[in-house]
């Protein structure tokens, strides 16, 4: 990883600690006056682990070591003088978390050195300088435009005169990109619908003609990118850029709603490795806490006192940075002229309550994916 790469992760993680560490004071806030159940203690000590380890990667020295103190308060949760121990640092979390909002985070980020990315003054896209380029076809000249294309910005480029499909699904080599003569494949009849959404392997087909025949052919042998020739290393590297954006972190949640309860029941809900939740119960904050965490998905409430879940979406669509931010409506409301109204301001979709933990799951996972893929391609 370049220390670029590194800067701008490291940078991304420093705003969304205070936002960690107040939801951990939360949660020790709130276990400090009910009975707790211990999966509920290992669950909270399995995310603050899992944010020190962040921590360690960005060498955050002061907030691993308070995060390793309160993970070994949390292994104590059996000892008579457990909620004592939470309840203090309840406050101790808090109050770093908001010292860092105001003066921490801003002097560590100007300590981290800052450089931009390696930027291709043709292509204007990130170097693929450690990346194999596969590239199988029977055509001489196919292969000798690609390799001309992508000179200088791959490792190296390899020709494959053959494509085995079932050596291809059954391996995941790391660092290499597989391109695909569309006339290597076979043509099928009708593809299998489950198999075509559910795509993970990266393959990039390529073909002489771009028409939609091609494109369904292709498609049915399970082909993730496609481009037709002539192709310049712009055109190519944009298919390779929309093929790299793995899970490689938990997709960011916020949801916005000013019942505790409710709030509670969607946490838990999406409480799994693949989400990271920020829960917000004052409608007055929310602007800052999206700064702050950076959703990849947002799932507002739709009445709420002081502004309504219109009103805050409206208010979010006008900062350009968030323009393509999904935004889920939550609400009992089912009047289809308000539900459009709400969808009109700028949501992506509207669920009525109370929602099922499947569905939730599913819309959280969906948008939270197209988010961070569309991001990854506008950057």
């Amino acid at each position: 990883m370049s220390n670029s790469v590194s800067s701008e992760a490291q940078n991304k993680f420093l705003r969304r600690v205070p936002v960690k560490l107040r939801q951990f004071s939360r949660l020790l806030d709130e276990m400090t006056s009910v009975d707790v159940e211990v999966l509920r203690v290992k669950a909270l000590a399995s995310q603050v682990n899992k944010v020190r380890e962040m921590c360690q990667e960005q060498d955050c020295g002061q907030i691993n070591s308070l995060l390793g103190e309160l993970n070994q308060a949390l292994s104590q949760y059996d000892s008579a003088d457990t909620r004592d121990i939470w309840g203090a640092y309840s406050k101790n979390l808090m109050s770093f978390s908001n010292s860092l909002e105001k003066e921490g985070i801003a002097h560590r980020a100007n300590e981290i050195e800052t450089s931009k990315p390696a930027i291709n003054p043709v292509v204007g896209k990130k170097k693929y300088e450690d990346l194999t380029l596969h590239i199988a076809t029977n055509n001489p000249s196919s292969f000798e435009q690609i390799e001309k294309a992508m000179k200088g910005k791959v490792t190296k480029t390899v020709l494959h005169d053959d494509f085995d499909a079932n050596t291809f699904h059954n391996t995941r080599p790391e660092r290499e990109m597989m391109l695909v003569d569309i006339d290597l494949l076979k043509s099928i009849e009708m593809g299998d619908d489950k198999l075509v959404v559910n795509l993970e392997r990266p393959l990039i087909c390529f073909s002489q003609t771009d028409d939609q025949v091609n494109r369904i052919k292709a498609l049915r042998n399970f082909a993730t990118g496609f481009f037709a020739l002539p192709a310049d290393a712009e055109k190519i590297i944009e298919q390779i850029e929309m093929q790299n954006c793995p899970q490689q972190e938990s997709y960011r949640v916020l949801v916005m709603d000013d019942s505790r309860a409710q709030a509670k029941f969607y946490e838990k809900a999406l409480s799994s490795d693949d989400f990271e939740i920020c829960l917000v119960n004052d409608p007055t904050t929310l602007l800052k806490e999206v700064e702050l965490f950076e959703p990849e998905v947002i799932f507002m409430d739709m009445q709420m006192p002081k502004c309504s879940g219109v009103e805050l979406t409206s208010v979010i669509r006008q900062i350009p940075k968030f323009m393509h931010l999904p935004i889920i409506f939550l609400s009992a409301e089912e009047n289809l002229e308000k539900q459009q109204l709400a969808l009109m301001a700028g949501g992506v979709a509207f669920l009525v309550k109370p929602p099922s933990k499947e569905l939730l799951n599913f819309y959280a996972k969906l948008y939270s994916k197209r988010y961070r893929m569309l991001s990854s391609c506008l950057n």
